[in-house]
């Protein structure tokens, strides 16, 4: 048994270094395409998948090639086990540090367990802090941990995202990821109302009351300093880089063109269905 681990993880080890090179190679590949002053590709167009639920990771690769990192550092609120999520490649395979953040106690003990297991994270300087974060405890929070200095923030908490991006705008990260609810629209403005114990579920059995629309999002982001740079394929998350990072070439794109259908919410009800299916409960115009 114990010459079977040793192979196993020498095998696991050698696949986790062709990765890192592969990772660095293509990071390369990025940043000598924005130099050269060739077009740039779509978010969609360089989406993969390492641990990101959908193409996150590669999309963050790209984005990092462009907009660059000043400490290696991410936080991550909403992670569930954190086998899946969107800052598990860069903890793994490009040694950043962060904070992972989850509020469910099994899924935060799951995602501490294997953070402190993993030999590519073990001795990492990475926190899985179990908090069911709000707008009035989040400054307590980050200065509890010690959360500064971060370069990617990623909220996905199928609730409040829109208040808590609002909550961390001192924050100032490079990138930022936020979850969108596609069933509100492009041409809406809305988020649900500010409720710290809101489920999506207990308010209506479709699941579908949640977040805030890519509008109200890519608004918030205007005024924190932020341009709107695409959403992935699978219409879950957009993603923000901070004006001041970020490069020429890289443009605002307006809510319309990025805008992307949920795909998961669309197998069930059409984008109409699933607006007309929660349009009686309240939301707020921002």
């Amino acid at each position: 048994a114990k010459l079977q681990r040793a192979l196993l993880r020498g095998v696991e080890a050698r696949a986790s270094g062709a990765l890192q090179i592969a990772l660095r190679q293509q990071l390369e590949a990025h940043r000598a395409r924005l130099a050269r002053g060739e077009p740039l590709p779509a978010l969609e167009d360089v989406e993969f998948k390492v641990f990101s639920q959908n193409g996150e990771d590669g999309i963050l690769l790209y984005l990092l090639a462009l907009v660059g990192w000043e400490h290696k550092r991410f936080l991550e609120i909403g992670i569930q086990d954190g086998w899946e999520c969107n800052c598990a490649n860069l903890a793994k395979h490009l040694d950043w540090q962060g904070w992972f953040v989850e509020g469910d106690p099994a899924g935060a003990a799951l995602a501490r367990q294997h953070y402190a297991l993993d030999p590519a994270t073990q001795h990492s300087d990475i926190q899985v802090i179990e908090a069911f974060v709000t707008r009035e405890n989040v400054a307590g929070l980050l200065a509890q941990h010690g959360v500064a200095g971060v370069d990617l923030l990623s909220i996905d908490i199928d609730s409040m995202d829109w208040w808590l991006w609002e909550a961390l705008g001192g924050l100032r990260p490079r990138i930022a990821v936020v979850e969108y609810n596609a069933a509100f629209g492009h041409e809406r403005s809305l988020t649900i109302p500010y409720a710290p114990q809101h489920n999506r579920f207990a308010h209506h059995p479709s699941g579908l009351y949640y977040g805030a629309s890519l509008a109200a999002l890519e608004k918030l982001g205007q005024r924190l300093g932020y341009r709107l740079v695409g959403c992935n394929s699978r219409g879950v998350n957009a993603f923000f880089v901070r004006n001041d990072v970020a490069p020429a070439a890289l443009a605002a794109v307006p809510v319309a063109q990025a805008f992307r259908e949920n795909r998961v919410q669309s197998r069930s009800m059409s984008l109409a269905q699933q607006w007309q299916a929660i349009a009686h409960l309240p939301f707020e115009e921002v």
